[in-house]
């Protein structure tokens, strides 16, 4: 059995080094294709350039998605090498998409130093100079019926995720979560018909039932993943989408691949949820991520998922987490080690934490089985979900309050 474990083990390590490896020499293929006016933008250059110097951060899984979506719909050499080019294009389209997006969150909840009207101003005017760059280059790049469809995949990218950034600003809050009854809000019949919220409702029912029955707020539940499907989950969806719509041949397959890049950017969205607890101190950091960026959620008075699962004890609405979402000026004070290291704990002891943490693995699971027949391709790409270097911290911490 130990060994059995141990082969195991090294297995999954080699998958993670060859994955790496493989999402670096990606990384590094897309800088031929970065235009030369961009680089001093300077939010998507540092992205572009991940590995470089400092930038510690693992290189783009969105650009990885594209690449992996690219191989797979492209079945023999021939036609990977005439598409090749295309490919990269599309992907570099995709970068300019996902900086766009993390300005605007950057804005929006006030992270990446974006605290004051100066920086507001220049996170402003990134952004413009980014997207006018990204739609030149489309407009250079592309031509045509592919010029059409990569313009569309924008236009509808952004008019979703701009929906998303408003519900996460007006709904998430502790009122919305304790309703009884479910919520009469509807963001639109042809948004909520997009984002189909009760296809994860029936994944979690189906993979996790138990974690899913223990959630009393279910109109809640939904609320949030539909947020967190327009602010994340849309970018693969519309790129897969976009990439079976130029290159795609086995339409058999195409139902699968989409279910698939669904419940990725779900993962990676509820997994990004999760990790937002530890505390300052710790420096961790990711290329759009600074260590005092931690527990901006909680600072802003969203409900995110393992608050979601917190408050399902009767005996949470009360005490200091209680007190963070029902009185605003106790919010903003939650910038101390100390004090964060103090929540970390709660909900760690609580376990909601580490639900949250196995509640995504469902999706995960899930996510896998529609691509198990395909040699493990894509299989991978879920690693995040079980193994992160947040997720080890916690797991650490956690070892050492039971001690």
């Amino acid at each position: 059995m130990e060994i059995s474990k141990r082969m195991s083990a090294k297995t999954e390590l080699n998958i993670a080094v060859k994955k790496f490896d493989e999402m670096i020499e990606s990384q590094e293929r897309i800088r031929d294709y970065i235009p030369s006016e961009s680089e001093d933008k300077h939010l998507l250059h540092k992205r572009i350039f991940a590995n470089d110097k400092n930038h510690f951060a693992k290189p783009s899984t969105r650009l990885y998605f594209i690449k992996k979506l690219f191989q797979y719909l492209t079945e023999t050499t021939f036609e990977k090498a005439l598409h090749f080019d295309l490919a990269n294009k599309i992907a570099m389209v995709g970068e300019y998409c996902i900086t766009l997006m993390y300005l605007d969150n950057h804005h929006q909840d006030e992270k990446y130093g974006v605290a004051d009207e100066p920086s507001r101003e220049a996170n402003r005017l990134e952004r413009m100079e980014t997207e006018v760059d990204m739609f030149h280059y489309i407009n250079t790049e592309f031509s045509g019926e592919t010029q059409d469809k990569v313009l569309q995949t924008v236009y509808k990218l952004f008019k979703l995720y701009h929906k998303g950034m408003e519900l996460d600003k007006e709904m998430l809050t502790y009122n919305h979560l304790i309703q009884n009854k479910p919520l009469t809000h509807q963001i639109d019949p042809e948004v909520d018909a997009y984002v189909d919220v009760e296809e994860f409702i029936q994944v979690l029912q189906m993979v996790n039932p138990h974690k899913l029955q223990k959630i009393v707020q279910q109109h809640y539940l939904r609320l949030y993943l539909t947020r967190a499907f327009l602010i994340n989950t849309v970018f693969f969806q519309v790129f897969a989408e976009l990439l079976i719509d130029i290159f795609g041949t086995r339409e058999k397959k195409y139902k699968k691949l989409i279910t698939y890049a669904r419940m990725f950017g779900m993962a990676q969205q509820l997994v990004n949820d999760n990790c937002d607890y530890l505390p300052v101190n710790y420096q961790f950091s990711t290329l759009c991520k600074l260590p005092e960026d931690t527990f901006s959620d909680l600072r802003r008075g969203l409900v995110t998922l393992p608050i979601i699962l917190f408050f399902q004890s009767p005996n949470t609405h009360k005490g200091k987490i209680f007190e963070l979402y029902t009185d605003q000026s106790v919010q903003s004070s939650i910038r101390s080690a100390e004090d964060q290291q103090g929540l970390l704990n709660v909900l760690i002891e609580n376990g909601s934490l580490g639900q949250g943490m196995s509640f995504v693995c469902a999706l995960a699971t899930y996510g896998e089985q529609q691509v198990q027949d395909e040699m493990g391709m894509f299989k991978e790409m879920f690693s995040f979900v079980r193994n992160n270097r947040y997720y080890k911290q916690y797991v650490n911490i956690k070892r050492e309050l039971v001690q």
